[in-house]
């Protein structure tokens, strides 16, 4: 007689119920928007933080160069002066402008104050 389907043949392997792990059970939905909102609270904090650093960093970078700037100018003021180009009221008038200017600056920026020598002469 011919084996029936119900019951396993010599080469098959009988079957048997694989057991497998049941799967984790589901975050509660409370604890899942904890963590969302960790999450996104640490990101608000991190932009912050970075934009904070960005804008010190720029901050400095511009007073570096406004300094810079300044101070070519002086210099031009002074060549322009002892060749003639200038008068003396001119000069004075103007070097006192480009004071004011970089008194005005450093005020604006007290961290940033850029150094200037003194007046010499």
């Amino acid at each position: 007689m011919a084996p029936t389907r119900a019951e396993p043949q010599a080469h098959e392997a009988p079957t048997t119920a694989t057991t497998v792990a049941p799967p984790p059970p589901a975050p509660r939905p409370r604890q899942a928007m904890g963590d969302v909102l960790i999450l996104a609270v640490a990101l608000i904090a991190l932009a912050v933080v970075g934009g904070l650093i960005w804008t010190a960093v720029r901050r400095r970078l511009l007073a570096r160069d406004q300094a810079a700037s300044h101070l070519g100018i002086a210099e031009s003021l002074r060549d322009m002066h002892a060749r003639g180009i200038l008068s003396t009221e001119e000069y004075d008038r103007v070097r006192r402008s480009v004071a004011r200017a970089v008194a005005d600056a450093a005020k604006a920026q007290p961290g940033d104050r850029a150094r200037i020598p003194p007046k010499s002469g």
